[in-house]
């Protein structure tokens, strides 16, 4: 499993935190945000997680949300989401090889012949 560094929620607010060091919100808001892509990378990683302390290592919903932090209900639909995932990428993977060994059009035809 990739090595995630679980974020630590804020203890405030940005209004709060730009209050303390006198900048504006927005930066403030700057400071403690990541890029969107790395959020959504961290959150899939995480689902991950999820799924296969829960299925993989045999753990019960009360265990699983209590290890990840969350309510029973979050860690579950976040494990039901890493399993629609994963099968979908079976299912890409799977068509990519199938066409693969698909013939193509113009397959066994020689060049130059009409």
């Amino acid at each position: 499993m990739a090595d995630v560094q679980h974020r630590v929620k804020r203890r405030g607010t940005a209004r709060e935190a730009a209050e303390r060091v006198g900048a504006s919100i927005r930066t403030a808001q700057r400071w403690t945000s990541i890029p969107r892509e790395e959020w959504i990378t961290q959150k899939a990683v995480e689902r991950e997680e999820i799924r296969a302390y829960k299925y993989d290592e045999g753990h019960t919903w009360g265990e699983t949300s209590r290890h990840f932090g969350i309510a029973k209900t979050t860690a579950q639909e976040r494990a039901r989401r890493a399993r629609r995932e994963r099968a979908a990428e079976a299912e890409k993977a799977a068509e990519e090889a199938e066409a693969a060994l698909r013939p193509t059009l113009f397959e066994g035809q020689e060049q130059g012949s009409a």
